[in-house]
């Protein structure tokens, strides 16, 4: 049956040592499989999402592997992870990943500025009295819709189906 604590957001995780249930948020390893298939096959051009201390920006990637490293033309969705505004507390990454361009745990804020229908930049702001620019990204995409299917051995260029 249904737990109605668990939320659809939820995923149970077991028990919590005293005896009651352990709920966390789904992790990559529930929804990468889901949603990848679909942000390539509709063209998604950009996955942005926040988190509550930290912030990342990832290259092109399909399959946990960068098809490029620039932001010209991707391939593959790029995804921004912004929201790292204050506390609780800032966290240290245990394991950068190769499909990782920047990460930092420094306080700070997300500024998208949408040039026209090609250019994107964006911004991250130090969240201090100096609001000084942290880093700037600029993605420019002149090839809109499905992505094709990264090469494998022997691939192919083929838009997914």
């Amino acid at each position: 049956g249904h737990d109605p604590n668990c939320t659809t957001w939820d995923v149970l995780q077991g028990d919590d040592g005293t005896g009651g249930r352990r709920y966390d948020s789904p992790g990559n390893d529930d929804m990468v499989p889901d949603f990848e298939p679909l942000f390539m096959k509709y063209g998604v051009d950009v996955y942005a999402s926040g988190h509550v201390h930290d912030f990342e920006w990832i290259y092109p990637t399909y399959n946990a592997t960068p098809v490029q490293t620039n932001f010209t033309d991707p391939r593959a969705p790029v995804h921004l992870v912004t929201g790292n505004g204050g506390p609780p507390s800032a966290s240290r990454f245990s394991k950068i990943e190769p499909y990782s361009y920047l990460h930092s745990s420094t306080y700070s804020y997300t500024r998208l500025i949408a040039h026209n229908s090609t250019t994107m930049e964006w911004v991250q702001v130090a969240n201090d009295a100096k609001t000084s620019v942290l880093e700037r990204l600029f993605i420019t995409q002149s090839r809109h819709g499905p992505f094709p299917e990264p090469p494998s051995e022997g691939g192919s260029d083929a838009p997914i189906a």
